[in-house]
């Protein structure tokens, strides 16, 4: 995706201009930003963010983050849930965290306005980033059944080096002699996605046989790809 969907506006005060902001909304944005020691937590969760405020957050986080360390560029949480925020400004966000190299634990995008462009973002942005992401959070939005099947590929096929992205595993640690794995965990419920068990079927047949070619598990495997949790 384009990088001039965030780049339209000179500056974050040049977009708040144009949106008829004043300056205090920076310091309203910094006030949502908390640092703690895993990184910056981004508290945005129904701060009024239609398409065109997204843009103009998107060009101030581009700024301010920016300036930290690359290895400092990681955010445990990225909430922007409860929002008015759709496939424009979806596209900026993600645009925002390739230029930033950032690494995302909990992405935070339920109870917005995103469609099937938003899922194709995303997935795009699962395939790129630098560290998997623990934690997917889409529900209550307007994602349809081509989306959400682009995104259970990006899942299956996302690679770290010569290595499958997921599921995630971390190093055994002083009390436990074996790595812990885990999967994503990915929310989609309330939705646009018809007949979500048969997109889930489809995926697992058919990605199976794209992750066996990548080399990302054995043909003879019986482990499941999706384990799908009904509420």
């Amino acid at each position: 995706c384009s990088s001039d969907l965030i780049r339209q506006n000179q500056s974050p005060s040049a977009a708040m201009h144009a949106l008829g902001e004043t300056q205090t909304v920076e310091d309203t944005w910094e006030s949502k930003v908390v640092y703690g020691h895993d990184g910056p937590e981004i508290m945005m969760s129904g701060a009024g963010l239609n398409d065109e405020k997204c843009l103009a957050w998107c060009a101030w986080a581009r700024q301010t983050f920016a300036k930290l360390a690359l290895h400092s560029r990681y955010f445990p949480l990225i909430d922007l849930s409860k929002n008015e925020i759709g496939d424009k400004g979806c596209r900026a966000l993600v645009q925002t965290l390739h230029d930033l190299q950032a690494g995302v634990r909990s992405l935070k995008l339920q109870g917005n306005r995103l469609g099937r462009a938003s899922a194709f973002a995303i997935a795009t942005l699962l395939q790129r980033l630098r560290q998997p992401v623990s934690e997917l959070h889409l529900s209550h939005n307007f994602i349809d059944k081509e989306g959400a099947y682009e995104l259970l590929r990006a899942v299956a096929l996302a690679a770290r080096g010569r290595e499958a992205a997921y599921p995630l595993h971390y190093k055994a640690t002083y009390n436990s002699q074996r790595p812990k794995i885990f999967p994503l965990w990915l929310r989609l419920e309330l939705n646009n996605v018809e007949g979500g068990s048969s997109v889930v079927q489809t995926a697992e047949k058919n990605l199976r046989a794209e992750r066996v070619r990548a080399g990302f598990m054995s043909p003879d495997s019986k482990a499941k790809l999706f384990c799908c949790v009904d509420d």
